[in-house]
């Protein structure tokens, strides 16, 4: 109840708090409605697959939320399913922590469909899933089609196969380059903006005249 009316409260850290499916169900329940709070860490909680739907309706709904965590708890593929319908619809999220939640290979394919068309997240945590190839070779395929996610967190496994570590060495190469992209669109914004805040005068009406001439239909005819 308090968070539906909380127009302060930014981030909000419950780890370690034991709240259980029951718990989380309320918090998700009142952030349907919440734009304030940006980061929701819910590490350990003691989740299952059970809390999953609200979770996933929540963020149909939630405008605000950039930050959410929900690492070592028992998520299960079936949860990661639930999240995921969510999140098709949400253009807020940018972080999610799924490290430790019992993923598997089965999570980490419902997660490579998700990353295919989502253009808001940039950083994913899958780490201590118990993936095999098969769940990185789905990740890989899937991140060749994403141009946001700059970091995608794996672990590196020393009894890896070597297809195993081809896959995860292109997903880090597709996170340095969208990187790249991310960094270089940010420089072109920051140089625009600087630029048009020491516009003189002058400069300020040949650009107006410029952009009304653009607008103005050209009669073109020869006779």
């Amino acid at each position: 109840g308090m968070l539906k009316a909380n127009t302060g409260l930014a981030v909000l850290d419950l780890r370690y708090n034991g709240l259980a499916d029951g718990g989380v169900l309320a918090i998700a329940g009142s952030l349907t409605t919440n734009s304030s709070l940006s980061t929701l860490v819910l590490w350990e909680c003691e989740l299952t697959a059970g809390c999953c739907d609200a979770i996933g309706g929540m963020l149909t709904q939630n405008s605000g939320l950039g930050v959410l965590d929900l690492g070592c708890n028992a998520i299960h593929p079936e949860g990661l399913h639930a999240i995921k319908e969510g999140m098709i619809q949400n253009r807020h999220l940018h972080t999610l922590g799924l490290a430790n939640a019992d993923i598997g290979d089965e999570g980490a394919i419902a997660m490579a469909e998700l990353l295919e068309g989502n253009r808001a997240l940039t950083r994913v945590d899958l780490r201590r899933n118990d993936m095999t190839v098969a769940g990185v070779m789905a990740l890989a395929m899937s991140m060749k089609l994403n141009t946001t996610v700059v970091n995608l967190s794996l672990d590196e496994e020393d009894e890896d196969e070597d297809i195993e570590r081809k896959f995860k060495r292109d997903i880090a190469g597709i996170c340095a380059k969208n990187k790249e992209k991310v960094d270089a669109a940010a420089a072109a914004a920051v140089s625009y903006t600087h630029l048009r805040a020491h516009e003189t005068p002058e400069h300020l009406v040949c650009r107006l005249l410029l952009e009304k001439k653009k607008k103005t239909p050209q009669n073109h005819s020869l006779t």
